[in-house]
C-alpha cells in the first residue's frame, strides 16, 4: 500500500519518501529496493536527526551517496517518522536555470550601459572641443575686430568701445578724464622716404 501510495510523489531524480519506525527499522520506501525491508537504520546519521526532533529539516547525505535535503515528522503517536528527501541537484538545477537567465539579461543590460556611457563621453568629449575652438575662434574675431589689419594697433572701434568703459567709470567714481591726441610733425617725409610700411612699423 505505502509503496503504490509513494510511487505517486513525484520529487525528481535522486527525490525519496522514507516510512521508519521509531526504533529504526525501515517499513517502506521510494524507490524501492528489496533490500531496503525492515532494514536496521539506527545507526545512521539520518535517523539521529529523526530521534532528535518530532519534526524539522536538515540538509544530508544518505547512504548511497546523494545529498538531499530531508523533511520528517513524526506521525502522532503512532511509533512511525515519515521522510521526504530532495535532491540538492534537483532543488538547484531549477534556481540555476532561473540565475542563468537572469544573470544573461544582466550582464546584457550591463554591457548595453556601457556602450551607452562610452558613446555618450565621447559625444561629450566631442562637444567640449568644438565649445573650446568655438570660443577660440570667438576671441581671434574679437581680436581682429578691435585691430588694425596693417599696423597691429587698436582701431576707431576699440577707441570708442575704451571710450566708453573710461567715460562711465570718471561718471560712476567721479574722477576727471582727458583724451590727448597727438600729431607727429614731419611724418609724410618719413613716409615718402622710407615707404609707409616703415612709417607704420615707426608708429607701433
Amino acid at each position: 500500500y505505502f509503496q503504490k501510495l509513494f510511487e505517486k510523489l513525484n520529487l525528481g531524480p535522486g527525490g525519496s519518501v522514507t516510512l521508519i519506525r521509531r526504533d529504526g527499522r525501515l517499513i517502506a520506501r521510494y524507490p524501492f529496493l528489496k533490500s531496503d525491508f525492515d532494514r536496521d537504520m539506527s545507526n545512521s546519521a539520518t535517523f539521529r536527526h529523526f530521534a532528535a526532533a518530532l519534526q524539522g529539516s536538515f540538509e544530508g547525505t544518505s547512504s548511497y551517496g546523494i545529498k538531499r535535503l530531508y523533511t520528517y515528522r513524526h506521525i502522532g503517536s503512532l511509533p512511525l517518522v515519515l521522510s521526504v528527501a530532495l535532491s540538492v541537484d534537483e532543488i538547484y538545477s531549477n534556481w540555476w536555470r532561473k540565475a542563468v537567465i537572469v544573470a544573461t539579461i544582466l550582464v546584457v543590460l550591463c554591457g548595453a550601459t556601457v556602450a551607452l556611457c562610452l558613446l555618450f563621453r565621447r559625444e561629450l568629449l566631442r562637444r567640449i572641443a568644438a565649445e573650446s575652438a568655438l570660443v577660440e575662434a570667438a576671441d581671434k574675431l574679437s581680436v581682429i575686430a578691435a585691430t588694425d589689419g596693417l599696423t597691429g594697433l587698436a582701431n576707431r572701434r576699440a577707441f570708442d568701445v575704451g571710450l566708453r568703459v573710461e567715460w562711465k567709470r570718471a561718471i560712476r567714481t567721479e574722477t576727471p578724464i582727458a583724451l590727448l591726441m597727438v600729431d607727429v610733425d614731419y611724418f609724410k617725409p618719413y613716409n615718402d622716404g622710407y615707404g609707409h610700411q616703415k612709417g607704420d612699423h615707426a608708429l607701433q
